[in-house]
């Protein structure tokens, strides 16, 4: 679930939106704080991890195999 945080540094509200806010377009639009200020998405660290094999293949299938063989990923 997304979280926003209010742009006003005399506000600074956090809330965190259920429902998928959009345009119909596929847009997130920016929600307002109850004070009127726009509010901006948290920043959120991306987390990566190591795929097993069994990943591997299903999300590159065999050619994705054969690029990470190469690489010394798997034997």
């Amino acid at each position: 679930m997304p979280r926003f945080v209010c742009q006003s540094a005399t506000c600074r509200r956090e809330i965190e939106i259920a429902l998928q806010l959009g345009n119909g377009m596929g847009k997130v639009s920016k929600p307002r704080c109850t004070c009127g200020s726009e509010m901006k998405k948290v920043y959120m660290k991306p987390a990566f991890r190591e795929l097993s094999e069994a990943e591997a293949l299903l999300l590159f299938g065999d050619g994705g195999m054969q690029s990470i063989r190469k690489l010394g990923a798997f034997p």
